[in-house]
């Protein structure tokens, strides 16, 4: 039932595109670029940094080259109309393993504050500075996003009565997972909403709540997994699965769920925009209760204006501690026991976790199992580690009026998984030896030719030394031409 209604939703989607087309092609402006880059590294894969919180685009290899196409016609600005958009950006890369892939693929139709999108499409889910940020604990830019149907509010919105004090965002989604994992096309069900306060004053506060949940597929041993549109609404409302449920579900609840309570503040002094937040990560109903506060992810971002600090824009420290997950002690037989163990971004079912096309969807310090260097866990897929404290630093700004450079810096020190789930052979080795720290440091050039801003240069220098990784230094080198043109 759920697939049938989808199908036409799609459709439907596809059908309002091409109306929409049809109707205002005259008004709008059309976004192109084409990159094309080299990759190459000392190791026998690229340096942390260069390869991580790219969309999927770059791949780990210690040498590549790759082709990326982009096309964009955005929303406008004004929401009292109609609107619509559409996007892609093909990827052709050159490597080990060549490929050929669309890492967006959308259409999009905005009418009011809603917005209608789907297709694969570029996002961030979680408070961060997206600029510097390691990567928000929801969906990073980490993966080549999944195929996706989202209605939303992206941006604060005014509660009506409120003059303004009170605003709102928010969102549903449905995904699909697709095949090459170990169950295969699963389902993903996504909601979010924040509220924020203060309006137009100086400090705004604000809350959020994300849940994400994988359901659905099918499994080598249990078969078709329940996927009405019952279950669909025992997932909607995190409630334990039927009869026809795994044994697992029947007892905690329907599919694999996580998400994040998100909050913070935005503070505006002087022009200087100073962003704190806080995420805390969740993976059963003592994360969502907030019993478990020492988990998560905690930022401090400032802006400064360009016109009074042009070598500086930007700075940001994160630190992220993920490490008690309720302690070692594992879940028992039955639903009220206490349990740890809460294993992020892995599931005893939906063993592929929290990855989508070989990379980590959230926080990308979760590395998935197949990570060079990394792969010591013996597990069948998901996350390598989610058992992580980390400090991040980042630095932005302009050198001169064509140059701007970005600086990351991260230190980490990685504990594996907890050892005693259930659902592995004891054999397995889930913990790594030692604890290892490493480091991993970026710095990323840009370069607007003077005579032709239509034409940028990239270079970038990315580092790891530690236990974690094998020592290594890598280069990235591009060009990219841009422009618009009316639609």
């Amino acid at each position: 039932m759920i697939k049938k209604i989808t199908n036409l939703f799609i459709c439907a989607t596809a059908l309002c595109l091409c109306t929409s087309i049809q109707q205002l092609h005259a008004q709008k402006t059309f976004y192109y670029g084409l990159e094309l880059n080299g990759h190459i590294s000392s190791g026998d894969a690229l340096p942390f940094w260069l390869y991580a919180n790219q969309h999927g685009t770059v791949g780990k290899e210690a040498s590549s080259a790759d082709a990326v196409l982009n096309f964009h016609k955005r929303l406008n600005n004004d929401q009292s109309l109609f609107d619509y958009g559409f996007g892609a950006t093909f990827v052709g890369r050159y490597s080990d393993n060549k490929t050929l892939f669309f890492s967006q693929l959308y259409g999009k139709l905005g009418y009011g504050v809603l917005q209608l999108t789907g297709g694969r499409f570029y996002e961030h889910t979680g408070t961060v500075n997206p600029a510097l940020s390691m990567g928000s604990l929801a969906i990073s830019p980490n993966a080549t996003p999944m195929p996706k149907i989202k209605l939303a509010i992206p941006n604060y919105t005014e509660v009506p009565f409120t003059s303004g004090f009170v605003e709102f965002k928010g969102a549903i989604a449905h995904g699909w997972f697709g095949e090459n994992r170990i169950i295969e096309n699963a389902w993903l069900h996504e909601k979010y909403a924040y509220l924020r306060f203060g309006g137009n004053f100086p400090f705004r506060p604000y809350i959020g709540l994300i849940h994400q949940a994988t359901w659905g597929g099918q499994s080598q041993t249990d078969g078709n997994l329940p996927d009405s549109f019952s279950d669909y609404w025992d997932v909607l409302m995190g409630k334990s699965g039927g009869d026809s449920a795994p044994h697992g579900d029947r007892i905690y609840r329907l599919g694999d769920h996580r998400g994040i309570w998100d909050m913070g503040f935005y503070l505006t002094l002087n022009d200087i925009n100073f962003l704190v937040y806080r995420q805390f990560i969740y993976d059963d109903k003592d994360g969502l209760k907030l019993q478990e506060f020492q988990d998560g992810l905690l930022g401090v971002s400032v802006e400064l204006p360009g016109k009074n600090q042009q070598w500086v824009t930007g700075f940001l420290w994160e630190y992220l501690y993920t490490k008690k997950q309720g302690g070692p002690r594992c879940p028992g037989a039955y639903r009220d026991e206490a349990g740890g163990c809460d294993n992020y971004y892995n599931n005893y079912l939906y063993q592929s976790g929290w990855t989508y096309a070989g990379n980590t969807i959230g926080n990308p310090l979760f590395v998935p199992t197949g990570t060079p260097g990394v792969d010591v866990s013996g597990l069948p897929g998901g996350v390598a580690n989610n058992r992580i404290i980390a400090h991040h630093f980042g630095l932005m700004g302009h050198l001169s009026t064509n140059l701007d450079y970005k600086l990351l810096a991260t230190w980490s020190r990685n504990y594996g998984i907890y050892k005693e789930l259930i659902y592995l052979n004891e054999e397995v080795e889930t913990e790594f030896d030692a604890a290892p720290e490493q480091w991993s440091f970026l710095a990323q050039f840009n370069y607007h030719l003077p005579s032709y801003r239509a034409i940028k240069l990239h270079a970038s220098i990315g580092y790891d030394t530690g236990e974690l990784y094998e020592n290594r230094i890598g280069l990235m080198f591009g060009i990219e031409f841009f422009g618009t043109s009316p639609f």
